[in-house]
C-alpha cells in the first residue's frame, strides 16, 4: 500500500475519532437530522454515515477492496485477502 495512502487513513481516522461517535449509543439528534434528510430529499432512508473500517466487495462476495483500518483491525494485510471470498 502506498505510504502517503496509509498516512492519509491514519490521519482521516484521528480526525474521525475527535468526534466520539464510532461505537457509541444512538443519538436522537442524530436521528432527527436522518429523518428530516429523508424527508426533504423524498426517500424512505437516510444515512449519516462516518467511516472507519471499509471493505469492498464484488459481486460474487470477493473482496477487491480493503483499507488500512480494516488491516489493522482484522490482522490482515490487503494482498492476502484480495480475492477471497466473505
Amino acid at each position: 500500500m502506498n505510504a502517503l495512502l496509509v498516512k492519509d487513513e491514519d490521519l482521516r481516522n484521528e480526525a474521525l475519532a475527535q468526534y466520539e461517535v464510532l461505537n457509541t449509543a444512538p443519538d436522537p439528534v442524530l436521528d432527527d437530522i436522518a429523518r428530516l434528510a429523508a424527508l426533504l430529499r423524498g426517500t424512505l432512508v437516510a444515512l449519516i454515515v462516518f467511516v472507519a473500517l471499509v471493505a469492498v466487495f464484488d459481486t460474487a462476495g470477493r473482496i477487491v477492496g480493503f483499507n488500512r483500518a480494516c488491516e489493522i483491525a482484522s490482522g490482515y494485510d490487503f494482498a492476502t485477502l484480495l480475492g477471497r471470498y466473505t
